[in-house]
């Protein structure tokens, strides 16, 4: 995830766990499987545009993958990437004269975000997610830097899941123990 320096403007892409959100009066119920999503907010999140694959992904148990969410100048908008392949861009350009992204630098993130009594970020003790390679676009020449020993990282419910970084640029995710 990029965001704003100056507002609440982000662009995102990654993997949710979906849910059947009819099954318990339109909160989330019962996951149903593992979809990727891309998300771009302008105006301080007021536009907000998302994308989400058509069917659950399985089989992903130690497949590696690449989201990426870069600024393309040749359609002057952000767009998001899983491995090589588009699969979505955002319906503006972030450098435009009035855009509430501001001139950059962006601030990189890199999230998890939990929304189900039970486990949803994907991994256990046993087998963690990893997360490898971090990094950013540089727009200059858009070569793709890896991320510094500066990054923070914070946990706001160590009861529900773990992280633990093994490098500047790597870092290990799973489900806490409930």
């Amino acid at each position: 995830m990029i965001g704003s320096r100056v507002s609440g403007s982000y662009a995102q892409v990654g993997y949710i766990i979906s849910a059947d959100h009819t099954a318990s009066g339109g909160q989330p119920a019962t996951p149903v499987g593992l979809r990727w999503f891309a998300q771009f907010s302008s105006q301080g999140g007021n536009n907000l545009r998302t994308w989400y694959s058509g069917n659950a992904q399985y089989d992903q148990v130690g497949v590696r993958h690449a989201f990426r969410v870069l600024y393309t100048p040749s359609c002057a908008c952000l767009r998001a990437t899983i491995d090589t392949t588009n699969v979505a861009q955002s319906n503006f350009n972030p450098f435009a004269s009035g855009s509430q992204w501001g001139i950059g630098p962006w601030v990189p993130q890199f999230a998890g975000e939990v929304g189900y009594l039970n486990s949803d970020i994907t991994g256990s003790n046993a087998k963690r997610t990893r997360f490898t390679r971090l990094g950013a676009q540089r727009v200059a020449d858009d070569v793709l830097q890896p991320m510094t020993c500066t990054m923070i990282r914070k946990n706001d419910n160590t009861a529900r899941w773990k992280v633990e970084a093994s490098s500047c640029d790597d870092f290990d995710i799973w489900t806490g123990v409930l």
